[in-house]
């Protein structure tokens, strides 16, 4: 991406300031904007997959942002991480939690921004840093979709209990 297109983009979401798109190496940094669904916030998707050797190492996977007018939250990432000697691997797996489960809806949400990357030194790749910012439409009412889930989930512990109790 050229600097006057980056710099046009942090214009117009002042956000991304906030979030460190390659320390402002805006030529490793491509950035699309896309409408936000109800998928979206209902995906757990932040995660990492790394591996690390006396060879080099490998990363890729993505980060999820909430972005607030009063700030951006950033949400823990899952994955899998491998590092040790080639016969003493050692593998990590953490499950990555779902965006309606950080989403606070006492705050007025302006977007919600995915970065993901793909990097091997061993191989000498790095794909730099593709950004896409997903903004609100007038379909999606997250704070809806928050009390859905909560719904959703009393009534799973109801018929669980049901169930364990039953004879």
């Amino acid at each position: 991406m050229d600097k006057f297109k980056f710099e046009a983009f942090l214009e117009e979401f002042p956000f991304l300031k906030e979030i460190r798109l390659r320390d402002g190496r805006y030529e490793e940094v491509s950035i699309q904007v896309a409408r936000m669904s109800p998928e979206l916030l209902q995906l757990g998707r932040a995660s990492e997959h790394s591996y690390s050797w006396s060879g080099g190492e490998r990363a890729d996977g993505n980060r999820l942002f909430l972005c607030y007018k009063d700030g951006v939250v950033e949400l823990p990432q899952g994955g899998d991480s491998l590092s040790g000697r080639q016969h003493d691997p050692q593998l990590r797996d953490i499950p990555s939690p779902s965006l309606l489960e950080y989403l606070d809806t006492s705050r007025e949400l302006e977007a919600v921004v995915e970065t993901t990357y793909d990097y091997c030194s061993w191989e000498g790749k790095d794909e730099g840093l593709k950004v896409t910012v997903f903004k609100p439409s007038m379909k999606v009412d997250a704070r809806t979709l928050v009390v859905q889930a909560k719904v959703q989930a009393a009534q799973n512990v109801a018929a669980e209990i049901k169930t364990a109790l039953d004879e």
